[in-house]
């Protein structure tokens, strides 16, 4: 629906809000199109119009000729095809006490449609104005300035509450006519206005740089730990270990007690977070204390018919498959990482060695 185009045409927004701008720029339309235009309320117009005449000059009394009863009805003496541009409106169409007698210039807009003239109305609110007036307006635009956010056009078939313009069924961004500018003097719309940062809004804004930041230096911190490339400690070779060989049995020098000294709340929460999950050990805080003291060694196992399990020297289960269990239980591998024993030694009687064999009533080579 274009604006104008209705009898009743009802504009409103608070001062500033550019609905001055917005009916210059229809009734330079207008003008351009030849119709005649009455308005009232917009200082120094440079638009070719005629001023309205007093209010008691507006209407006048005819026979209704549709009416069997021949009733005088009140219409607009304006020329056809006038429009009519009141601005201020509350001030000619005050709201009156329920019950009272409807003036005639408020009962001609029953007739409107017959006279062939378009109004357009301007206030700050639709509660201004007389409410007979208001049940008839068929189209009624809003504008509203939301600061930072700009301009918005709201639309309705019929008069509306502004404040629910969420319900309005034609709403789209709005930018004044600044062409229309030179065209009259406004004291509001012309002075550029300073928009302030509401304080919730910039607490909400700090509230989020903040968390970003923590985000962002828990992440690096990680990083830096997971990633950084850490330092074994070598220990020195005892004087009775065999050349070639490294015994296991050689601890390595003590290590102070690692300790997490920072003022970043992030890096230190972050050294107490497991690299591999479900490892609390893992932590980078507990670096230092991971020393390797043993190897796992293969010392014995057990056949339960088709089932094989072989151990390490702690009695948990070596990692070994069925068949590499059953080939070590038959053949049993050369240990380099044992100490040296003098003199031939009975494979039966061999320390550290418990072979169970259970062999299966099917299986004749165990």
């Amino acid at each position: 629906m274009s604006a104008g185009t209705q009898p009743i045409t009802l504009v409103t927004a608070t001062p500033g809000g550019g609905k001055t701008a917005l009916v210059v720029d229809l009734m330079r339309k207008a003008a351009d199109a030849g119709r005649p235009i009455f308005q009232l309320g917009i200082p120094e117009l440079k638009l070719p119009y005629i001023p309205t005449p007093p209010v008691k000059d507006w209407t006048e009394k005819r026979i209704d000729p549709e009416d069997p009863d021949q009733n005088e009805l009140d219409y607009f003496t304006f020329p056809e095809n006038s429009l009519i541009v009141l601005d201020e409106a509350q001030r000619i169409f005050r709201v009156r006490a329920t019950g009272s007698k409807i003036p005639d210039h408020v009962a001609a807009f029953e007739t409107v449609r017959h006279t062939g003239v378009t109004f357009i109305l301007m206030t700050q609110n639709p509660t201004f104005l007389d409410s007979h007036i208001r049940k008839l307006v068929g189209q009624h635009i809003h504008l509203r300035d939301v600061g930072l956010l700009g301009r918005w056009y709201y639309e309705w078939p019929e008069c509306a509450n502004p404040e629910n313009f969420n319900t309005a069924p034609i709403k789209r961004k709005f930018k004044l006519p600044k062409h229309v500018f030179s065209l009259y003097k406004s004291s509001s719309l012309h002075i550029k206005r300073r928009y302030t940062v509401p304080p919730a809004l910039m607490m909400l804004i700090a509230c989020v740089l903040l968390v970003a930041f923590l985000g962002w230096r828990v992440y690096h911190s990680m990083y830096q730990r997971t990633h950084s490339t850490p330092t074994t400690p070598v220990a020195a070779a005892g004087p009775t270990t065999a050349a070639g060989a490294s015994s296991p049995s050689v601890a390595p020098a003590a290590l102070p007690a690692p300790t997490v000294r920072t003022n970043d709340g992030g890096e230190y929460l972050a050294a107490f977070v497991p690299i591999v999950p479900g490892k609390p050990e893992s932590a980078p805080a507990y670096a230092d204390l991971r020393q390797v003291k043993a190897m796992p060694i293969v010392v014995g196992g057990a056949c339960m018919g088709a089932h094989c399990i072989c151990y390490n020297q702690q009695g948990r289960d070596a990692g070994l498959d069925e068949m590499q269990c059953r080939d070590w239980l038959k053949k049993p591998p050369f240990d380099p990482y044992r100490d040296p024993v003098a003199g031939p030694v009975d494979p039966g009687a061999m320390p550290g060695d418990r072979l169970s064999v259970t062999p299966d009533r099917n299986d004749k080579g165990v």
